[in-house]
């Protein structure tokens, strides 16, 4: 478990620094980003009345998805998951920030 954590987390890193992310309004999004922005909301169930505002995907050594939403009272959520290409799917981000 360590190993997979750490693995992760240097994937993550390299691809942050170096790696392009592509970001689309909701309407926008395909059925692969679908199948990671349901998981997603399925691990935690307290963004499924979220709105969604944008979301990134980014081709690594598998997938990362970044979706970004907002909650009622006006602060931002931002969650961030890995598809690795067994189809496994994993969170690697998480960030809340207060409303401005």
């Amino acid at each position: 478990m360590i190993q997979k954590l750490f693995l992760l987390s240097a994937i993550v890193m390299m691809t942050t620094c170096i790696g392009f992310v592509d970001w689309q309004q909701p309407d926008q999004i395909n059925p692969q980003e679908q199948a990671a922005l349901n998981w997603l909301r399925n691990q935690e169930p307290s963004l499924a009345n979220k709105e969604l505002q944008e979301f990134g995907f980014q081709v690594v050594a598998g997938y990362n998805y970044f979706f970004h939403f907002a909650d009622s009272d006006g602060s931002q959520i931002e969650r961030g998951v890995y598809e690795d290409f067994a189809g496994s799917f994993y969170i690697i981000q998480t960030q809340n920030s207060a409303s401005i």
